[in-house]
């Protein structure tokens, strides 16, 4: 079998890939082909199984929204972020969006890093819009751990994982560096959301 032979071209790229729709149908024909029930393995009624139910929790898709529409904000100062934050923004964004660069993050990476930022630094400070989602994560946490507060981001096989946690705790690292040393950034505040020297 050759790998090319089930893959399309991407809507933002021209690298090939397989979308959803189209490895569902991929996974459906190979449990055929090997004389099993597709309805047992996800590919019958979308996702769902009989033994699992596939659940899209709607509220990802409206935090994307809020994402996509603080990402779209053309003025870092609009960003409610801190100032070490916005700089490894502008600089991923950059490398994101630039071709000639021969390692730069792919959008699910970016995203995840973003969707992170966002209800560290910008949800607090957005009222009832951002306590819509923190009030959320705290109830799914309660209901789950209540000990231990947490935010997983879910991102597909092969969307390297450890260069997002690389991106977040570059920015945790910085913006801890920057708080110790403050004769090396006068003027600066401290970077870790939700706090500021005066």
């Amino acid at each position: 079998m050759v790998g090319s032979e089930y893959l399309w071209p991407g809507r933002f790229h021209e690298r090939l890939l397989v979308s959803t729709h189209q490895y569902a149908g991929l996974v459906r024909d190979w449990v055929i082909s090997i004389g099993l029930e597709p309805g047992s393995y996800g590919t019958e009624h979308g996702l769902s199984t009989d033994v699992q139910e596939f659940n899209p929790t709607p509220i990802i898709n409206e935090l994307r929204g809020e994402i996509e529409s603080w990402r779209a904000l053309p003025n870092p100062t609009q960003w409610q972020i801190t100032p070490v934050t916005a700089q490894l923004l502008k600089h991923w964004r950059a490398l994101q969006a630039d071709d000639t660069q021969p390692i730069r993050p792919f959008f699910c990476q970016l995203e995840a890093v973003e969707t992170a930022i966002w209800l560290a630094e910008v949800a607090p400070k957005s009222g009832k819009r951002g306590r819509h989602y923190t009030e959320y994560l705290r109830q799914a946490n309660d209901s789950a751990n209540p000990d231990l507060f947490r935010v997983a981001l879910k991102l597909a096989t092969g969307a390297d994982k450890t260069a997002v946690m690389a991106m977040l705790i570059a920015c945790q690292a910085i913006s801890i560096a920057q708080s110790q040393q403050p004769q090396l950034h006068q003027g600066l505040p401290d970077c870790r959301a939700g706090h500021h020297d005066p």
